[in-house]
């Protein structure tokens, strides 16, 4: 599975810095997105930031997000994570190449929970028949 199945999750592009320029208009010092934004992760993001058509920065330190590789991000692009960028994190780009997890409901509509990527839903209903 590669990043471009249509059935792939949608990551957004995550930077970890900004610059914090001085603005004579506002006069405050306002976050920007860097010129050299160095390496580029994939973030998981929420509904909202599904929508944004500009930057978002995180400037809480308890709000950073963590990329699929785990380096804390604190600005979600609006534009999604490409792993044929030269800047792409080599790590978030082996994260979003795995396939997607699968999860089964209980019967009775109880919590799902996680089958290992190599058990389908079929192998698994077979062995719990096996169990009684």
């Amino acid at each position: 599975m590669t990043p471009a199945d249509s059935s792939a999750p949608i990551y957004k592009a995550g930077l970890t810095s900004w610059s914090m320029p001085f603005d004579r208009q506002a006069g405050a010092r306002t976050p920007q997105v860097p010129d050299e934004p160095g390496t580029i992760h994939a973030v998981r993001p929420t509904q909202s930031e599904l929508r944004l058509r500009e930057p978002y920065f995180i400037e809480d330190t308890y709000n950073y997000r963590a990329a699929l590789c785990g380096a804390k991000v604190k600005i979600i692009m609006p534009n999604t994570f490409k792993a044929d960028e030269e800047e792409a994190c080599p790590y978030c780009i082996e994260e979003t190449c795995k396939p997607p997890r699968r999860t089964l409901q209980r019967p009775g509509g109880g919590p799902g929970y996680v089958v290992p990527d190599l058990w389908s839903p079929r192998q698994w209903l077979h062995k719990r028949k096996q169990r009684g």
